[in-house]
Order: structure tokens, then C-alpha cells, then sequence
């Protein structure tokens, strides 16, 4: 959670800079161009990460496997983007596309040496040397952009800042590594994990496919600057996902293998996970899309104002979207990898299929076929978990009706506030941080009125933090 949040603090002081720095074009420029970069991900990491993570016994044979199949493959990918970047130029009619994917490329040569030691420490649910991996690439990462920002370097700040912030990251786990680790790669039991992962693999594709297609639909089918536009209303959401998911996500497929090798109740182990999850991120979202003018002008300044009403729906389909956020860790926990795959396939397919009709209507046709996707996986999900741990609709809405009713009573004040006073260009800070913060005290009062687990979780560390503070 620590690392999560000085990750997050940086990228927000880091968004607020460079959003003053860069043009809506810049922005669009680095969106579209990440975006498909982006799909390379999944087939460098071909499920190695996960094949380490959820692994019975993980012998050195395995690591040496897992370091081959990463560098093999993550080199090649390198080769495919450095030599692919005119053909993306071409596709978006703009050279700084091609500019762009030539330097993210590097990022592939330098990942296999430090993802690794990720995946391991992962594994034995040790977090501080992931602390320090995430913190330092976060703080490097934001230098740089800032610093080449200033100096005027534009989209190409985005672009040096990424390659700056995995070379941080590979030193920290290089630095870290057992001292029993290997360093050799080794070729026994590549056809293991490439079995593992080929599930993987498809699982992965077919989700960063469809986050990506948005960004590049709209970047080719209606323009590079509403691209920008686009991917800062994305933003809003996006910011929850860095408070919340990014902190817990790590530790959630070790705590559902976890259940899974101990034949304990997966049911209830996931209804507890996502409990604890969207009775923070539904009020956030809540809060976020009711003063979303107010967010938008402090988070990224006066030019980036359009994006407000794209920003509300692209919320909305986000708060759908969270509900069955630990899928995916359940089913590969649970050994339904190959169901999980079909699963998530359709749904992108889905997804990317409902965002091309919408394109040639505008952006905001975009974002509303993005709600529509949005119920429809909620749906197949809830479809999914029934069959594979006996999750029915109505324990899923009953165990969540707490969370919906702290929902409700955390947006009263921002409702009042909106109504009575609204934001306006003069007003807006105060807007933002006076709602956000009888906001934030009401979303407390409600969770000790209700007795929600998570305020015991919340004063359990308060009194472990303060009897430390005294034996001090």
C-alpha cells in the first residue's frame, strides 16, 4: 500500500505538471502510441509471472525456464517494435508515433533481467523489496519526465520517462536478488511453462487488446487531439485504480492460491476481497464523476475542460467494471485458466466491437459503448463465478448492500454542494478539496455506523501504528 501510494502521489504531481506542459496533441501522440506498444506486453510476459506466482514447487530448473522463455521472448518483441515503428508511423500519419515506439523498444531489452525477482518476491507475499522496486522507478520516472518536459522535449519527455523508470526498476531487483538465485537461463521446463502460459498469454492479450483498442480506434477513426482528450478523461478513473488496485491486485492471486491449496472456502474468500474494494472505489468513482469539473481543472488545467462530460461516463462504466475486478485470480487460482481465456476473449471482442460501430458517431458515442460493455461483462462474469466457486447473483448483491448504502450516504455532500453552490472557474479548489473532504469524513462515519469490516481493519492498524509509535 505504501509503495502504491507514493507511486500514485508522484504520477498525480507528475500528471499535474505535464498536462500543463504537453498539448491535448502531445498527450493523444503518446496515447495511441503506448496503447499499442502496450499489446508487446503480453507477449513478453507470456504468463511467466504467473506460472511463478502460483507454482506448487518452484525449483531453480523452473527460474532458469522462466528467466529463458522471458529474455527470448521479450527480445524478440524489441526487434518487432524497433523495426515496426515506421509502419505505426504510417498508421497514425504522424512521425512522432514511430519516434516514440523506437525508445519504448529499449524498455523490452532491459524488463527480462528485473521481472523475474518481481514475480518471486511476489510469490512469497514479500513486499518490501517491491516497495522499494516501484518507489524508486516512480521517483526516477518523474525526474525525468518533468525535467525533459520543462526542457521542451513534448511527447518525447512521456517516452524516456518510461525507458528511465525500468531501468530504476531492473537495478532495484538486480540489487535485491537471494543470493540462491540463478543467473544462467537454462532450457528444462520451457515446455512446461509455455504450456502455463500460452492460457495465460491469450488471458492477458485479450485484456491490454481491449484497453488499448479505445485509444488506437480513436486516434486513427477521429483524430490524434481527441485521442488526447480521450485518454484524460480515462485518467479520472484510472487514478482509482492507482489508489486502490495496484495496492492489492499483487497480493490477491497468492491469497486465492493460497485458499485454493488449502481447500478453504474460495466463496468467501472473494466476497471478502471485493467487499473490501468497492466500498472504496464506488465512492471514489462516485465522488470523482459528480465533480468531475473540479477534478479535471485541478488534475490537468484549464485546457483539458471537454474531457469533463467523457470523463462522467467513462466512471460510471469503471465503477461497473470493478465489481468483479479478482475474476481472472480466481479462475487461474481455481485451475480454470483455459475457461478464463474464452472468457475474457469474448469480452474484449465484445468490447472493441461496440467501440468501432460507436467511432464514426464521436467520442462520446465511444464512452457510452463502453458503459454497454461494461454491464455485458458484469453479466458473463457473474455467469462465470457461479459455475466455478457457486457464487449466485443475489449473495453477491446482498453481501454488497452495506457497500451500496455507504456509497450513497459518502455522495450526499457532494450532491448538496453541486446543486447549491456548484464549481466555477473561480471556485474550483475549494470546490474540490472542502467537497472531498466532508466527503471523506462522511464515508468514515459511515463505515463505523455500519460496522463494515474494513473500519476494524482501519483501527486495528491505527492502534498497531500508535502502540509502535510508543514503544518508541
Amino acid at each position: 500500500i505504501a509503495g502504491s501510494y507514493i507511486t500514485m502521489v508522484l504520477q498525480v504531481l507528475g500528471t499535474l505538471i505535464m498536462a500543463r506542459l504537453l498539448t491535448p496533441e502531445d498527450t493523444g501522440v503518446f496515447a495511441v502510441t503506448s496503447a499499442m506498444i502496450a499489446l508487446a506486453h503480453n507477449f513478453r510476459d507470456m504468463g511467466v509471472s504467473d506460472y511463478i506466482v502460483q507454482a506448487r514447487e518452484l525449483t531453480t530448473e523452473k527460474l532458469r525456464a522462466a528467466f529463458t522463455v522471458t529474455l527470448t521472448i521479450s527480445w524478440g518483441m524489441a526487434l518487432v517494435i524497433f523495426l515496426g515503428s515506421g509502419q505505426i508511423a504510417r498508421f497514425y500519419n504522424h512521425e512522432g508515433t514511430g519516434q516514440i515506439a523506437r525508445v519504448l523498444a529499449l524498455n523490452y531489452l532491459l524488463i527480462p533481467f528485473g521481472a523475474i525477482g518481481a514475480a518471486y518476491f511476489q510469490r512469497k507475499l514479500d513486499f518490501m523489496p517491491t516497495f522499494l522496486i516501484t518507489t524508486v522507478s516512480a521517483v526516477v520516472g518523474f525526474i525525468v519526465a518533468v525535467a525533459l518536459g520543462l526542457a521542451g522535449f513534448g511527447y518525447m519527455s512521456l517516452a524516456w520517462s518510461s525507458v528511465a523508470g525500468v531501468v530504476a526498476s531492473v537495478v532495484i531487483s538486480v540489487w535485491l536478488r537471494p543470493k540462491e538465485f540463478p543467473w544462467l537461463p537454462g532450457l528444462k521446463g520451457c515446455g512446461d511453462m509455455l504450456h502455463f502460459g500460452k492460457h495465460i498469454f491469450f488471458i492477458s492479450l485479450a485484456q491490454q487488446a481491449g484497453r488499448s483498442a479505445p485509444d488506437i480506434i480513436v486516434g486513427r477513426m477521429i483524430g490524434i487531439t481527441p485521442a488526447g482528450y480521450f485518454s484524460r478523461a480515462g485518467g479520472l478513473s484510472e487514478l482509482v485504480n492507482r489508489v486502490v488496485l495496484r495496492a492489492i491486485t499483487p497480493v490477491c492471486l497468492p491469497y486465492f492460491a493460497g485458499h485454493a491449496h488449502a481447500s478453504s472456502d474460495m466463496k468467501a474468500g472473494y466476497l471478502k476481497a471485493i467487499g473490501f474494494l468497492t466500498v472504496v472505489a464506488w465512492p471514489f468513482y462516485g465522488f470523482l464523476g459528480i465533480v468531475a469539473y473540479a477534478a479535471i481543472r485541478v488534475f490537468y488545467g484549464d485546457q483539458w475542460v471537454a474531457a469533463v462530460p467523457l470523463a462522467q461516463v467513462l466512471l460510471l462504466a469503471a465503477a461497473v467494471e470493478v465489481t468483479y475486478s479478482f475474476r481472472d485470480e480466481i479462475l487461474i487460482s481455481t485451475g480454470n485458466v483455459a475457461k478464463n481465456s474464452r472468457v475474457v476473449l469474448a469480452l474484449q471482442v465484445l468490447r472493441t466491437g461496440l467501440v468501432l460501430a460507436a467511432a464514426p458517431f464521436g467520442l462520446n458515442a465511444v464512452v457510452w459503448a463502453m458503459v454497454v460493455a461494461a454491464f455485458m461483462s458484469g453479466v458473463l462474469s457473474q455467469r462465470t463465478l457461479r459455475l466455478a466457486i457457486g457464487l449466485h447473483v443475489r449473495e453477491f448483491a446482498w453481501a454488497l448492500r452495506t457497500n451500496a448504502l455507504i456509497t450513497v450516504a459518502t455522495l450526499v455532500p457532494a450532491v448538496i454542494a453541486t446543486l447549491a453552490i456548484g464549481a466555477t472557474p473561480e471556485n474550483y479548489l475549494i470546490f474540490f478539496f472542502g467537497t472531498g473532504t466532508v466527503s471523506a469524513l462522511t464515508w468514515l462515519l459511515a463505515l463505523y455506523l455500519t460496522r463494515h469490516p474494513l473500519w476494524a481493519e482501519i483501527m486495528r492498524s491505527w492502534h498497531s501504528i500508535v502502540g509502535r509509535l510508543r514503544r518508541r
